[in-house]
């Protein structure tokens, strides 16, 4: 996908593999049990995105804006963020296994039973962040912000 506007788009039941998104704006997606394999995410904007029962297995994204979005029972492993920016972003039953961020800004996010393993953060910003019931094991921040973040029942090995 090149220079694609997707609006009002619901997807259920998708597998999209081996798919490159390049200056591609979504707004207004509903993803159901959808499963994005080796994807790759460049200048792609994702506005009021609900993402429910969705899989991202090696997603690369790069320059990448998330606003408004909604992640419930959402897995993402292999995951490499650069540039990244989510804004008003849920979290919930949510898993992140080898994740790297980069450069990532994360602003009204709010986690919840979220566990994030072998997670690597580097000049992250994380602003009015809420951790609850939160795992975190072999997780790295250097030059990490953290401002305005609760953790509650957070736990770290």
């Amino acid at each position: 996908m090149t220079d694609t506007t997707l609006t009002n788009t619901v997807m259920t039941d998708t597998t999209l593999t081996n798919t490159t998104m390049t200056d591609t704006i979504l707004t207004n997606t509903v993803m159901t049990d959808t499963t994005l394999t080796n994807t790759i995410m460049t200048d792609t904007t994702l506005t009021n995105t609900i993402m429910t029962d969705t899989t991202l297995t090696n997603t690369v994204m790069t320059d990448t804006t998330l606003t408004n979005t909604v992640m419930t029972d959402t897995t993402l492993t292999n995951t490499v963020m650069t540039d990244t920016t989510l804004t008003n972003t849920t979290m919930t039953d949510t898993i992140l296994t080898n994740t790297v961020m980069t450069d990532t800004t994360l602003t009204n996010t709010a986690m919840t039973d979220t566990t994030l393993t072998n997670t690597t953060m580097t000049d992250t910003i994380l602003t009015n962040t809420t951790m609850t019931d939160t795992t975190l094991t072999n997780t790295t921040m250097t030059d990490t912000t953290l401002t305005n973040t609760v953790m509650t029942n957070v736990s770290a090995s």
